[in-house]
């Protein structure tokens, strides 16, 4: 059994599998944090996972509001950081 941090960056689909079968459990629907995705996020970026990426944007998109605004943040905060590389890989 992973625990939680391996779990997130195991990647998007363990990471929703996670979240599905809390959802089977406690028998309501359950999301990871907006917080928790935008990281992965930058994780993903600094680690040159692209595919990975590809597949959070999506989902943060549309289940949160603020996610479009938290894209640019991180990128710029990547920018800010010196990691110009991993911020570009951030397409919004």
């Amino acid at each position: 059994m992973l625990d939680w941090v391996d779990t997130k960056v195991a990647g998007f689909d363990s990471l929703m599998n996670h979240y599905r079968t809390l959802e089977q459990e406690f028998g309501f629907p359950v999301l990871p944090e907006q917080d928790d995705l935008i990281r992965l996020i930058a994780h993903f970026a600094i680690e040159n996972n692209q595919t990975e990426i590809e597949k959070i944007i999506p989902f943060l998109l549309q289940h949160y509001p603020e996610g479009q605004a938290s894209l640019k943040e991180i990128k710029q905060y990547l920018f800010q950081e010196g990691l110009s590389t991993a911020a570009k890989r951030i397409k919004i």
